[in-house]
């Protein structure tokens, strides 16, 4: 046969488009073959034993006690053991400081300048901790003035270019951490300032977070975590009214 020479199909595939016109025979278009048996296929329905209204019901309810149970692994503070939490969280502490030079710590008084101490002791650092008093430097120091009892603020260590541990026992609203930030920098300028606390209940009001935690706990606006150190050095906490 001469002249155009037919394109055989096969019975089962057809051509989704096509036109006889030389005009689209010279342009050389690319057809598309679709097999008739895939028009007619359906994406697979799930298989849902019972109503629609019946598959769904559980839906919330599970939503629910995911919640329920992210909410209650927050731990009360009746149920902390402060030893352990001092424990836990210098453990980390140690493994995060590893290889790095020129490490200090500074506690914010009372409770982190207790941790700092004894922090240092059992870290192997040798540069004697720094105590940090924020009295003069928080932002409220005008409306409350100063607290009844204020220690000095001691830094026996040189701040600049120094890797400073910073180390608070309850982290809350974050005030107290930027004034203690603050009066480190009247020191020198360090290279890095972590910051460990034992507890960290919350409450946030500046963009400010910890490096290191040993737990987090929920309490009411009006209550105080309280930490104790008895003669032994060891640590317990209670819950006071603020």
């Amino acid at each position: 046969m001469t002249g155009h020479r037919h394109r055989q199909h096969h019975p089962a595939i057809r051509p989704a488009y096509f036109s006889a016109s030389p005009r689209y025979r010279s342009a050389k278009i690319n057809m598309i073959w679709v097999c008739p048996a895939m028009r007619a296929w359906q994406p697979p329905r799930l298989a849902v034993h019972g109503s629609p209204e019946s598959a769904l019901a559980g839906v919330p309810e599970m939503i629910n006690h995911s919640q329920e149970s992210t909410i209650s692994m927050k731990p009360s503070v009746s149920e902390l053991d402060a030893e352990k939490l001092y424990q836990d969280l210098t453990a980390d502490i140690r493994k995060a400081i590893q290889g790095i030079d020129h490490v200090a710590i500074a506690g914010i008084r009372s409770g982190g300048a207790w941790l700092a101490e004894r922090m240092a002791s059992d870290l192997g650092l040798t540069t004697p901790p720094g105590f940090i008093d924020v009295s003069f430097y928080r932002d409220d120091y005008a409306e409350k003035g100063l607290p009844a009892e204020v220690k000095p603020t001691q830094i026996p260590f040189e701040v600049d270019g120094a890797t400073i541990l910073l180390v608070d026992d309850v982290l809350y609203t974050g005030r107290t951490t930027r004034a203690a930030i603050n009066e480190l920098f009247d020191y020198g300028r360090p290279a890095r300032i972590m910051l460990a606390a034992l507890l960290d209940r919350g409450g946030r009001q500046l963009p400010i977070a910890a490096d290191f935690v040993a737990a987090a706990v929920s309490a009411d606006r009006h209550e105080m975590l309280v930490l104790h150190q008895a003669d032994d050095k060891s640590f317990s906490l209670t819950v006071e009214n603020a």
